[in-house]
């Protein structure tokens, strides 16, 4: 097949391929039980850490030491508003929660592994997706996913110059690509900016990631809605 008529698939992995979000979720969950128990105020307390996660985000990516920094953050910012000193106790206890929950490896999302068994015979797979190398190169391999993609490529932040970057090293155009993921800021947008084919992913997101989607692009909620929409792709 001549390089320039291959169709690919570009595909974020987090919370597109498996549920990072989840993690991020049980975290914050502890995090709001925790400073409840210290008579903090619990109701904003989710709110809160979200804001200082989403400023760090243009200093520090999407790394979890930004996350673990923010937890820490927020704790303190709680701890002044209600006039406290912070307990160091806490803070060792909010350190070993997040410890705790990211030793475990997020699910890969229900029927994202056929799906991908199937497209491959249609189309060149490479995962784009963000975050520290060591660690998305890790959990690519824990979760058994390397095997489906033709490449993987890790990013700082996924940005218009990242998919322009990978179009013109593949020597594609953008009518041979689709890409599929779960953040109209990080995913869709930076796409539709080089005039490229998407698929919004909708599902779980945050703070960072929310914003309207720039034009109008099929939606799924499934991977099952991924391959439907791809059906008719030839």
């Amino acid at each position: 097949m001549n390089c320039g008529t291959e169709r690919w698939l570009f595909l974020d992995g987090d919370d597109t391929l498996w549920d990072s979000q989840g993690l991020y979720d049980q975290v914050k969950a502890g995090f709001e039980r925790i400073v409840q128990k210290e008579g903090l105020d619990s109701e904003i307390a989710v709110q809160l850490l979200d804001e200082i996660d989403s400023a760090k985000v243009p200093r520090m990516g999407y790394s979890l030491e930004r996350f673990r920094s923010s937890l820490s953050e927020a704790y303190l910012a709680l701890c002044v508003r209600a006039g406290r000193t912070p307990n160091p106790r806490t803070t060792g206890q909010l350190r070993r929660l997040l410890e705790r929950i990211f030793k475990r490896k997020p699910p890969v999302l229900p029927g994202a592994r056929g799906a991908l068994t199937r497209l491959r015979r249609r189309f060149r797979l490479l995962l784009v997706t963000k975050g520290e190398v060591r660690r998305q190169t890790q959990l690519v391999s824990d979760l058994g996913l390397e095997k489906y993609f033709d490449r993987v490529v890790i990013v700082d932040g996924t940005h218009a110059k990242d998919y322009s970057g990978v179009i013109s090293d593949l020597g594609v155009g953008p009518s041979d690509v689709w890409v599929i993921g779960n953040s109209p800021r990080s995913d869709i947008n930076p796409a539709l900016k080089l005039g490229l084919k998407c698929i919004w992913f909708a599902g779980r997101s945050w703070l960072f990631e929310e914003e309207a989607v720039s034009a109008t692009v099929p939606v799924a909620r499934s991977w099952k809605d991924v391959e439907e929409l791809l059906a008719e792709e030839t």
